[in-house]
């Protein structure tokens, strides 16, 4: 029997399982860099900051990946709305205690 995956695990696999999706089913996407991957090595409070970046994928229905560094969302560009991405962003960066 495989151990439980943590939730820091269980974001970083459904990151990768993301990048394959992204990759091959959805080329077109337009990608969206929210924060440095490394940053995350850093937060105090890990587990409410994977839960602000998954707010990203149910808000504006699309991937969170990795690119160049970055945790970024990939979606159809008809999906994002400019103030709804914004506004993730800042409450994002509010939550993030280093």
């Amino acid at each position: 029997m495989q151990p439980e995956l943590d939730k820091v695990e269980s974001f970083l696999l459904k990151i990768e399982q993301n990048e394959e999706t992204v990759f091959s089913q959805h080329p077109d996407y337009v990608l969206y860099p929210v924060v440095p991957f490394f940053q995350l090595v850093h937060i105090h409070n890990i587990e409410q900051v994977i839960e602000n970046l998954l707010r990203f994928e149910s808000t504006l229905g699309g991937f969170l990946i990795r690119v160049d560094g970055y945790i970024t969302l990939a979606c159809p560009e008809s999906s994002v709305l400019e103030d709804d991405l914004r506004r993730l962003t800042i409450q994002l960066l509010e939550v993030m205690r280093f």
